[in-house]
Protein backbone atom coordinates (compact mmCIF):
# COMPACT_ATOMS: atom_id res chain seq x y z
CA UNK A 1 0.00 0.00 0.00
CA UNK A 2 2.63 2.58 1.03
CA UNK A 3 4.99 1.78 -1.85
CA UNK A 4 2.35 2.50 -4.47
CA UNK A 5 1.60 6.02 -3.13
CA UNK A 6 4.83 7.34 -1.58
CA UNK A 7 3.80 11.01 -1.82
CA UNK A 8 0.08 10.72 -1.01
CA UNK A 9 -0.81 13.53 1.41
CA UNK A 10 -4.60 13.39 1.63
CA UNK A 11 -7.00 10.45 1.86
CA UNK A 12 -10.77 10.49 2.33
CA UNK A 13 -12.42 7.17 3.13
CA UNK A 14 -15.51 8.68 4.76
CA UNK A 15 -18.94 7.07 4.59
CA UNK A 16 -17.55 3.58 4.00
CA UNK A 17 -18.55 0.71 6.31
CA UNK A 18 -15.04 0.20 7.72
CA UNK A 19 -15.15 -1.43 11.14
CA UNK A 20 -11.37 -1.70 11.33
CA UNK A 21 -8.43 -0.16 9.53
CA UNK A 22 -5.62 -2.15 7.95
CA UNK A 23 -2.34 -1.91 9.87
CA UNK A 24 -0.62 -1.06 6.57
CA UNK A 25 -2.25 2.36 6.74
CA UNK A 26 0.42 3.27 9.28
CA UNK A 27 3.05 2.82 6.54
CA UNK A 28 1.69 5.76 4.57
CA UNK A 29 4.14 8.17 6.17
CA UNK A 30 3.43 11.05 3.77
CA UNK A 31 -0.23 11.39 4.83
CA UNK A 32 -1.05 14.83 6.21
CA UNK A 33 -4.85 14.62 6.10
CA UNK A 34 -7.03 11.57 6.73
CA UNK A 35 -10.83 11.60 6.75
CA UNK A 36 -12.76 8.65 8.12
CA UNK A 37 -16.02 10.40 9.03
CA UNK A 38 -19.24 8.39 9.16
CA UNK A 39 -17.65 4.96 8.91
CA UNK A 40 -18.22 2.17 11.40
CA UNK A 41 -14.80 2.10 13.09
CA UNK A 42 -15.28 0.77 16.61
CA UNK A 43 -13.31 0.32 19.79
CA UNK A 44 -9.98 1.98 20.51
CA UNK A 45 -8.63 4.54 18.07
CA UNK A 46 -6.72 2.25 15.66
CA UNK A 47 -3.04 1.99 16.60
CA UNK A 48 -1.90 2.36 12.98
CA UNK A 49 -3.01 6.01 13.11
CA UNK A 50 -0.40 6.85 15.74
CA UNK A 51 2.29 5.82 13.24
CA UNK A 52 1.28 8.66 10.90
CA UNK A 53 3.67 11.21 12.36
CA UNK A 54 3.14 13.76 9.54
CA UNK A 55 -0.60 13.90 10.16
CA UNK A 56 -2.00 17.42 10.50
CA UNK A 57 -5.70 16.67 10.08
CA UNK A 58 -7.60 13.64 11.37
CA UNK A 59 -11.36 13.52 10.95
CA UNK A 60 -13.12 10.54 12.50
CA UNK A 61 -16.50 11.99 13.42
CA UNK A 62 -19.53 9.73 13.84
CA UNK A 63 -17.88 6.35 14.36
CA UNK A 64 -17.94 4.07 17.40
CA UNK A 65 -14.55 4.98 18.90
CA UNK A 66 -14.52 4.37 22.65
CA UNK A 67 -10.93 5.19 23.61
CA UNK A 68 -8.12 7.48 22.53
CA UNK A 69 -4.71 6.10 23.45
CA UNK A 70 -1.83 7.87 25.13
CA UNK A 71 0.30 7.91 21.96
CA UNK A 72 -1.18 11.23 20.81
CA UNK A 73 2.15 12.98 21.18
CA UNK A 74 3.41 11.27 18.01
CA UNK A 75 1.25 13.78 16.12
CA UNK A 76 3.52 16.76 16.65
CA UNK A 77 2.04 18.67 13.70
CA UNK A 78 -1.65 17.91 14.40
CA UNK A 79 -3.76 20.99 13.74
CA UNK A 80 -7.30 19.62 13.41
CA UNK A 81 -8.59 16.64 15.39
CA UNK A 82 -12.27 15.78 14.95
CA UNK A 83 -13.53 12.91 17.06
CA UNK A 84 -17.06 14.20 17.74
CA UNK A 85 -20.01 11.86 17.54
CA UNK A 86 -18.11 8.91 19.03
CA UNK A 87 -18.39 7.07 22.36
CA UNK A 88 -15.24 8.51 23.96
CA UNK A 89 -15.55 8.95 27.73
CA UNK A 90 -12.02 10.08 28.63
CA UNK A 91 -9.37 12.09 26.85
CA UNK A 92 -5.75 11.30 27.79
CA UNK A 93 -3.58 14.02 29.31
CA UNK A 94 -1.19 13.70 26.36
CA UNK A 95 -3.60 15.79 24.31
CA UNK A 96 -2.02 18.89 25.87
CA UNK A 97 1.21 18.00 24.04
CA UNK A 98 -0.43 18.74 20.69
CA UNK A 99 0.94 22.28 20.69
CA UNK A 100 -0.08 23.02 17.08
CA UNK A 101 -3.70 21.96 17.63
CA UNK A 102 -6.09 24.65 16.38
CA UNK A 103 -9.37 22.70 16.25
CA UNK A 104 -10.48 19.97 18.65
CA UNK A 105 -13.96 18.52 18.28
CA UNK A 106 -15.15 16.04 20.91
CA UNK A 107 -18.86 16.79 21.37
Amino acid sequence: MADSCPILEEMNLGKNPLKTLPSELGLMKSLKSLSLDDCAVEGDLPSCLYELDQLQVLRMSNNFITKVGAKLDTWKGMEILCLDGNLIENVPEEIKRLTKLQVLMLR
